[in-house]
């Protein structure tokens, strides 16, 4: 069975909550977070047993480790960081909403396709 290594993109509550339920699911594992700062990520790490600690987002994305990632962020932010994820080929669980209007996924829907070759 596939072992699903997860990065964690926003170390808050929602985060912790989700980092706590996953820790249920067979084959999952956390193997990476990020924060705003590494301080953040260093502090949500420690708490989790979480291996690897980025104070930016774009670290995280471009890490081989992480196969897919949980975004976790505030919400007007979910949009740039779930991109981020997708245009670095990583499969997105993004807390919702996804985006706060339908701009940004019009053009999702138009440059994801080129992306993954769809």
């Amino acid at each position: 069975m596939t072992e699903h290594r997860w990065g964690i993109i926003g170390c808050g509550k929602i985060a912790s909550d989700f980092v706590t339920s996953l820790k249920l699911v067979p084959n999952a594992k956390v193997v990476a977070c990020a924060a705003r700062t590494k301080e953040g990520a260093e502090d949500f790490g420690k708490r989790f047993q979480i291996p690897k600690c980025y104070g930016s987002y774009k670290q995280l994305v471009e890490d081989t480790e992480v196969t897919l990632v949980y975004v976790g962020t505030l919400h007007p932010s979910h949009y740039e960081h779930a991109t981020l994820a997708l245009e670095h080929g990583k499969p997105v669980l993004c807390e919702k909403p996804l985006c706060i209007n339908t701009e940004p996924v019009s053009y999702t829907h138009l440059t994801l396709p080129t992306i993954y070759s769809v």
